[in-house]
């Protein structure tokens, strides 16, 4: 297992090589933190490690030795939360001091101890994530990250309360002043109500003006139009030589034949 594991590990440190990944912690300014030491060949350590305890587990299962089987799964799996603990620190760091290097680009008197108080904040909280994820005393870091945010705001009211006492004091009076104000003031809503309930005086403008004669003049015309065309004659003329005969039972002027006058020529 040794053999074979020295042989993958010197395999994929030539790799890892070959890509550039020995110069990130250049770019990251986190060199000084590993001094002569290549990732590569950090990271062929790692394979030998890891391959021996594979081997060792597995050893022991064969030898039916449980508890040394058992012992040797744990520090794996502690190994891997070390491992990604370790992986949230180094990015955690590299965004704090790039975050650090564009807040102390500013043009302002406080940006250098501002970045500083950048850093110094992204960093603790990127070791508390990295503990946590390690599963290095859960409850310590909690009770310390929470007593560190109690102490800053702390910190903060009491520098408003002692520092800033003066200026809240001036906020208050004015805004007391500025309510007393208001309430000494009619209300414009209760004024707007009584302009709507007032008469309103209509403005006639000249358009208005001149629809309304051009109404009253379609109005004038209206009647004598309706006389012209119901004219009724105000006489009718008779020929007194011929006056009219009322013919009720039909147009020639027949006398209706008297039934009870007509003789009877039935044969009895």
């Amino acid at each position: 297992a040794y053999v074979v594991s020295r042989f993958v590990a010197n395999i994929v440190v030539e790799v890892v090589a070959g890509t550039g990944v020995d110069e990130i912690p250049a770019k990251l300014d986190l060199q000084r933190f590993l001094g002569t030491t290549k990732i590569s060949c950090v990271v062929g350590y790692l394979i030998v490690f890891f391959t021996m305890l594979f081997a060792v587990s597995e050893a022991a299962n064969r030898l039916g030795f449980e508890q040394v089987s058992g012992l040797i799964a744990m520090f794996i799996q502690f190994g891997a939360d070390i491992l990604l603990g370790a992986v949230i620190l180094v990015i955690g760091f590299w965004l704090a001091n790039l975050v650090a290097k564009v807040v102390q680009r500013g043009e302002y008197n406080s940006s250098r101890w501002l970045a500083n108080l950048v850093r110094i904040l992204i960093m603790g909280l990127v070791v508390a994530m990295g503990l946590r994820a390690m599963g290095i005393a859960d409850s310590i870091v909690n009770l310390a990250f929470g007593l560190t945010l109690g102490a800053v705001a702390v910190a903060f009211a009491l520098a408003f309360g002692l520092g800033g006492r003066q200026p809240a004091e001036r906020v208050l009076t004015d805004l007391i002043d500025k309510a007393k104000r208001e309430a000494n003031q009619p209300n414009p809503l209760r004024e707007t109500e009584v302009q709507n309930a007032a008469p309103s005086t209509t403005v006639m403008t000249p358009m208005a003006t001149q629809a309304q004669s051009t109404v009253a003049d379609n109005d004038t015309a209206a009647p004598a139009e309706a006389a012209t065309d119901h004219a009724v004659p105000d006489s009718l003329k008779v020929d007194p030589e011929h006056p009219a005969v009322n013919k009720p039972f039909g147009s020639t002027g027949e006398a209706e034949p008297d039934v009870d006058q007509t003789p009877n020529n039935d044969p009895k």
